[in-house]
């Protein structure tokens, strides 16, 4: 692997990083319509957790971040809607 294609890797992985961050800030750090401010819950909070120290690994690990979520077979947004999509039709189509 050329030092451009590391770098690009480590660049996707850090803008994910920036990506999660920023929605981390904003869901933690937001007020409720009446101005108190919003406290997260511990399935939330625990989910963030997970998804930093995955981020982690994968740098650790110095593969892309799709390469890792590949590897570890975790899903994401429409990933896991097509994920869950391809089980069903799967189990009907028996």
């Amino acid at each position: 692997m050329s030092l451009s294609d590391r770098k690009q890797e480590v660049d996707g992985l850090l803008a994910h990083a920036d990506e999660e961050l920023n929605h981390y800030g904003g869901v933690f750090n937001s007020y409720h319509l009446l101005g108190f401010r919003v406290k997260p819950d511990k399935s939330q909070v625990g989910q963030y957790k997970d998804e930093f120290h995955n981020i982690a690994e994968a740098l650790r690990s110095g593969t892309s971040w799709e390469e890792y979520k590949r590897q570890n077979r975790i899903f994401e947004g429409s990933e896991l809607n097509s994920a869950i999509a391809g089980w069903f039709k799967g189990l009907f189509s028996r």
